[in-house]
Order: structure tokens, then C-alpha cells, then sequence
């Protein structure tokens, strides 16, 4: 596997993931991030990995607005990406 890209990434379970894949999975040679960063996610929680190892594309799973963003082969999903219903 050459690319990831990891929906929900900037999240709390999404960011460790990437923190885990960017320090134990060498043959990983890039990490994308797609996240819509409301609630839970937060470019912060991406801090302190490898430059160049991985991007941030802010955006939700609707593809149209930022497919141009985003690798087109070869890739690998991780889905971390929740949405959380909110009631009162």
C-alpha cells in the first residue's frame, strides 16, 4: 500500500490512527486527512507528524467540492469520519 486516506483523521480516534500508521507502517509513503473539522476534529490533534508524510484536505464525504484534493489511485480508505446526533 502506497496511500491512505483516513476519513475522520483530525478526530480523537481518526489522529491517533494517522499518529500510529505515520510511525509503524513504512511502506504507507502518504496519509490524507479528509476532515470536515466541526465538532470532534481539530488540525491540532495532527501535530508532530513527519512533514511531507501526510495532508490535510478540509472537507466532508460529499466528493464533489474537493475531489480535486484528493489522490485518485491506488489508495486505501480508513472511514473514522462520525456524525453524532445531537437532541436537546
Amino acid at each position: 500500500m502506497k496511500r491512505l486516506i483516513v476519513t475522520g483523521g483530525a478526530g480523537f480516534i481518526g489522529s491517533n490512527f494517522v499518529h500510529w500508521v505515520c510511525a509503524n507502517r513504512p511502506e504507507v509513503e502518504r496519509v490524507t486527512v479528509l476532515d470536515k473539522l466541526t465538532y470532534a476534529g481539530h488540525p491540532d490533534n495532527l501535530g508532530g507528524l513527519p512533514k511531507g508524510k501526510f495532508e490535510l484536505v478540509v472537507g466532508d464525504l460529499d466528493p464533489r467540492p474537493h475531489r480535486r484534493g484528493l489522490p485518485d489511485r491506488r489508495v486505501c480508505v480508513n472511514h473514522k469520519a462520525n456524525k453524532m446526533a445531537r437532541s436537546i
